[in-house]
């Protein structure tokens, strides 16, 4: 049944199965290696820890601390309204949205987030190899993307930076940014770079098939970078090392 109501830590063991959620706990939960909840955790006063190749059938949420998933396993619900940071361990899998945390997000390599992440007080930080199917919307500091990560929805309402690293691919747009925006060697995006109030930088070799415009910062472009789509409106200066080589 569900575990509910304690007045201290709960610790699941390694290879357990908890057939309901685990919810009102006043201190952390453990949830051990290749264990399964086949419910929520939620309502948790201190932190969440989840082993590696586990699975939470349920949400993650209403956490006043720390949420950690370790690698290798799958939550199948969202992970949402957490007061401080959310680390997802590499290789693993959710299934649901990441939203409204108030620290930083960090999405460790290889791992999948099948939904978007959003409304977020602080950085997120994404792996290398990562595929987040979803947007990333609303971030009061920093996004990072890392090496050969997917990112399959826009990226949009930026208070800080915005880098995208080596050989990633982001298929929307990058949009509404409040500082700079950095795209590394052979990264590509697919959809438009618009309204940023810094400095945008197109690395040698990335490529940028929709159009650049409304950049209140420079325009920087490097060596065999290719820019597919119009450039207009650019209210600093642009710099253009193709015209160099």
């Amino acid at each position: 049944g569900k575990i509910r109501d304690v007045e201290g830590r709960v610790t699941i063991g390694s290879g357990a199965k908890v057939e309901e959620g685990i919810t009102g706990i006043t201190d952390s939960v453990t949830v051990g290696s290749d264990t399964t909840v086949k419910g929520k955790i939620t309502e948790i006063t201190r932190r969440v820890s989840v082993g590696s190749d586990a699975t939470v059938k349920g949400k993650i949420r209403d956490v006043d601390k720390t949420v950690t998933v370790g690698s290798d396993t799958t939550v199948k619900g969202k992970i949402r309204d957490v007061d401080k940071t959310v680390t997802v361990g590499s290789d693993t899998t959710v299934k649901g949205k990441i939203r409204d945390v108030e620290e930083a997000v960090t999405i460790r390599s290889g791992a999948k987030v099948e939904e978007r992440i959003i409304e977020m007080s602080d950085s997120v930080t994404i792996g290398n190899d990562v595929v987040i199917k979803g947007k990333i919307r609303g971030v009061d500091k920093d996004v990072s993307v890392g090496n050969d990560t997917t990112v399959e929805g826009r990226i949009r309402d930026v208070e800080g930076t915005v880098t995208i690293e080596q050989e990633a691919k982001i298929k929307g747009k990058i949009r509404n940014i409040e500082r700079t925006v950095t795209i590394e060697q052979e990264a590509k995006i697919k959809g438009r770079i618009r309204d940023v109030e810094g400095t945008v930088t197109i690395e040698r070799g990335a490529k940028v098939k929709g159009k650049i415009r409304d950049i209140n910062g420079d325009l920087i472009i490097g060596e065999e970078a290719e820019i597919e789509g119009q450039i207009s409106d650019i209210n600093g200066e642009i710099i253009d090392k193709r015209d160099e080589s």
